[in-house]
């Protein structure tokens, strides 16, 4: 299939969108039955591989951020014990005073890089941040039920039947692993899709395909917090231990209301966890 090029000599000769059309139908009509059967089974294959291994260094980090505190709380405790309060905590404090004094400073040095940026690049970064930032807003959003935590991606049970509301699946991280590989399905496949756009094409697949991968992370960012979020309210642990929590539906055996609570939380913690894994991958890639 040959596709036009004209609009990227003559600005306006064609309608940017119906360029973009014909390129996009050019790129599917160059797959077979047979390679998209193929490439669909190993985007699934990928984007769950991808999902398993972000969720392992969640859990690994996590851990590793547990065993740091723990080892910071006996150390300290023994510091107390050996040097007494009194010395202790006015090193503390005066350690934290230092680490204020030296914030304007780190700042500055920010600030700088960003002034050495030409007008171009300040730009572009601005606009991805504000992208990454929409996204992961958008996403959280839609995922907790918006500002009052209600609906969203775990009320989707009540599409169902209102008797398997605060399903086991629905309320936990399973529903979030499974939202995960979706998301990362669409993004596979957008990146074989640009694999096979006509060459050349229009620039802004090329600057979609650029950014895709912290967009992809920010929305996955989103849908964790998002879903922690309206597992916390759920949990009503905010209101306290003993607070009255409605319960799961549909657990094979029977537990106390602290243990739904206890169960709800948990899920809230570790949605947390993987939300704050998918930022920091966002944040790192962010040149």
């Amino acid at each position: 299939m040959k596709v036009n090029n004209e609009s990227n000599a003559i600005p306006g000769t064609l309608n940017r969108i119906s360029y973009l059309k014909s390129e996009l139908e050019y790129a599917l009509s160059g797959m077979k039955n047979e390679e998209i059967g193929a490439l669909f089974k190993e985007i699934i294959i990928v984007a769950g591989h991808e999902t398993w291994n972000n969720k392992k260094q969640a859990i690994q980090s996590t851990v590793t951020g547990i065993k740091k505190l723990g080892k910071f709380i006996l150390s300290k405790g023994q510091e107390y014990k050996e040097k007494g309060i009194k010395d202790t905590f006015t090193n503390d404090i005066e350690t934290a005073k230092n680490s204020i004094k030296s914030l304007p400073g780190k700042l500055n040095e920010k600030y700088q890089k960003l002034q050495a940026l030409s007008q171009s690049e300040k730009s572009t970064l601005i606009t991805e941040a504000v992208i990454y930032v929409f996204v992961f807003v958008l996403m959280a959003s839609l995922t907790a039920g918006g500002p009052d935590l209600e609906g969203g991606l775990p009320d989707v049970d009540l599409n169902a039947s209102i008797g398997l509301h605060r399903h086991p699946f629905t309320h936990s991280i399973l529903i979030g692993f499974s939202a995960e590989i979706i998301i990362r399905i669409a993004f596979l496949s957008l990146e074989k899709i640009h694999s096979k756009l006509p060459d050349p094409h229009d620039g802004i697949w090329d600057e979609m395909h650029r950014i895709s991968g912290n967009v992809k992370a920010a929305g996955i960012a989103g849908m964790w917090t998002g879903l922690a979020m309206h597992l916390l309210k759920d949990s009503n642990l905010l209101n306290g231990f003993q607070a009255k929590t409605k319960a799961y539906s549909s657990l094979p055996i029977s537990v106390s209301d602290n243990t739904h609570q206890l169960l709800f939380g948990v899920n809230a913690a570790a949605s947390g966890a993987f939300g704050k894994e998918s930022i920091d991958e966002t944040m790192k890639n962010i040149k």
